[in-house]
């Protein structure tokens, strides 16, 4: 999640719209699913601490989760399109 990668956007919707299209209601839910998504995975983690304690690896993977989260947004928007796109050429 460090980087924005439209290409792999585009390839990952490529192959869920081999499938299926997802609706408008859909779509407009996929950014709030993809940050619901990413926020489970940190609460997870944090319910480590009080059985594992604080480690380097830990706070690693929460970085990595915060990063996550804050390109859900654009990933959003980009899949969104590209979505969009399907479903005009399968019209």
């Amino acid at each position: 999640p460090d980087a924005l990668l439209p290409s792999h956007i585009t390839a990952a919707v490529s192959g869920y719209a081999s499938q299926r299209i997802p609706n408008d209601d859909e779509l407009d839910l996929l950014a709030l699913a993809m940050r619901f998504s990413s926020a489970w995975s940190a609460a997870w983690m944090f319910t480590r601490v009080g059985t594992e304690g604080w480690a380097t690896r830990l706070e690693q993977k929460l970085t990595r989760a915060q990063a996550t989260h804050e390109i859900v947004e654009p990933t959003a928007r980009l899949a969104h399109a590209a979505f969009q796109k399907f479903r005009t050429l399968s019209s």
